[in-house]
Order: C-alpha cells, then sequence, then structure tokens
C-alpha cells in the first residue's frame, strides 16, 4: 500500500496521526481517485462535486435509509431518509431552529453560558473544551427541548452516551458497550413520554414546535421520527459545536488585535 493510500485509511479509521493530516488526507483521495474504497470499514468514500451531485441525486442506489437506518423505536428521519421524507423532517424540524425561532431566546443562551463560565471562574484557569465548549451545547439543547433543570445531569449523561462511540469503530470495550446503550434505552424512554406530553399540551419548547402541525400541510412528525431527530440533534449538534467554539476561542488567543475588535463590537459575532 502506497503512503497516500495509506493516510486515507487512516483518516476514515479515525486515527490521530492521520486525522492531524485532515487536508494532507483528502488531498491523496482526490488524487487516487473520485470513488475509493475504504477495505477496513467496506465502504466507497466519493469526492468531487460532479460525483458527490450524482450519489445525491440517485436515491434508489445510493439510499442513507439503507446505510444508516434506526433501530427499536426510532424511525428512519432526516439523516436516515431518503426524498421526499427526507425534505419533509427538513421542513418541520428546521421551524424549530430557524433564526427566528432562535432569536427570541438569545438572553436564555447567554445565561446558561454565563452559568457555566462562573462554574469556573474563580479558579482563575479553564480546561475549555471540557468545561465549557463540550458543555455549553448540551446545557442549551436541554433548555430548547424543555428539560427541567432537575432533569440537565441526566440529559448531560445521555448525550455524552451518544457521542461517545464517534472516533472509536471498534467499540468502547468490554461493559462500557453495554452502559451506553442502557443509557441510550433511557434516553428514548425519556422522550417519548415528553412527545407525548407535548401533544396532548403543547409548552414553549422546541420539541412542542416540531409536533405541531404544519402550515404547509406537511404529516406531523409522529413519535418514532422525533425520537430520531433528536438522537441526530444530539450526536450532530454537541460535537460539531464544541469543536468550533474551541478552534474560535483558539484563533482569537493567536490573533489578540481580532479578539479587542470581538470585545469591543460583540456585533462582528
Amino acid at each position: 500500500m502506497s503512503d497516500t493510500s495509506a493516510i486515507v485509511r487512516d483518516f476514515f479509521l479515525l486515527k490521530r496521526e492521520a486525522l492531524d493530516q485532515s487536508v494532507e488526507a483528502f488531498r491523496a483521495l482526490n488524487a487516487i481517485a473520485p470513488v475509493a474504497l475504504v477495505e477496513p470499514l467496506n465502504l466507497y468514500v466519493v469526492t468531487g462535486y460532479d460525483a458527490l451531485r450524482e450519489v445525491t441525486l440517485r436515491t434508489d442506489d445510493f439510499s442513507s435509509r439503507a446505510v444508516t437506518g434506526e433501530d427499536g423505536a426510532m424511525r428512519p428521519a432526516l439523516l436516515s431518509a431518503d426524498p421526499p421524507a427526507h425534505s419533509r423532517h427538513k421542513r418541520l424540524a428546521g421551524r424549530a431552529f430557524s433564526p427566528a425561532a432562535l432569536r427570541p431566546r438569545e438572553d436564555d443562551i447567554r445565561s446558561i453560558a454565563d452559568r457555566l463560565i462562573h462554574e469556573f471562574i474563580e479558579d482563575g484557569r479553564v480546561e475549555f473544551f471540557s468545561q465549557f465548549a463540550l458543555k455549553f451545547p448540551v446545557v442549551t439543547i436541554a433548555a430548547l427541548l424543555g428539560v427541567p433543570i432537575a432533569d440537565e445531569a441526566k440529559f448531560v449523561d445521555w448525550a455524552f452516551a451518544h457521542i461517545a462511540p464517534l472516533g472509536k469503530p471498534g467499540g468502547l470495550g468490554p461493559g462500557a458497550d453495554e452502559h451506553n446503550q442502557s443509557l441510550m434505552t433511557s434516553f428514548a424512554k425519556y422522550f417519548d413520554r415528553a412527545i407525548r406530553d407535548r401533544r396532548a399540551e403543547s409548552q414553549d419548547d422546541f420539541i412542542s414546535t416540531m409536533v405541531a402541525k404544519s402550515d404547509e400541510g406537511d404529516v406531523p412528525l409522529d413519535d418514532g421520527e422525533m425520537l430520531s431527530i433528536l438522537r441526530q440533534l444530539l450526536t450532530g449538534g454537541i460535537e460539531t459545536t464544541a469543536k468550533l467554539l474551541t478552534s474560535s476561542w483558539e484563533m482569537l488567543l493567536r490573533h489578540p488585535d481580532q479578539y479587542a475588535l470581538v470585545k469591543e463590537d460583540r456585533s462582528l459575532i
């Protein structure tokens, strides 16, 4: 195997050394072929606009549902569904996370950030990723979904259970996989009840918004679709936000002139 092929293989096996060479990995992948087989994972990786567009449009041949179907009470939705179902899910879930829906909640989100900062501000130091960047999206999502503060700790455990397997193709190890699955089951049971409660009596939270009837005439999301979307919100919304916050903070520290501008004018954010 060539050095180029090894970089690509190790990158998709999520090996740290290869992840540190992400730019080189994608350049190498483009140099090898627009469609490349990653043998250890038994999957094909497609690069290049034309090839990706063809795969996206040919859902009969390249189905998201065939690869990422849901188990148990969850049903294919959003990332694990194909059009036209995917389009319907996106419209219905998007109402809750549009800029117009989030804008009235900005003060609440700032209060969450202040609360987390006050947990470590007296220490005079912080491990930013674990103490703020990772916790902030978890606690924020919990609040937006209407999770009571009394249940916040449970939600944090559920969120970390959903992202724990990411980057570990071989699993978490003996005993850990079973514990993680138990947490995911608790998550599903908790939100199954929450969804049913919101159908009976709407509240001022995002679950109520997502289960409400659509003005466009779409069939409302059912319980299984809702559970799948909520799980994707955890796996897709937490780690990406945490890494964005961390890299943004690093860049500001590396460029104090830009940091000073942001401190002076928050509208630049």
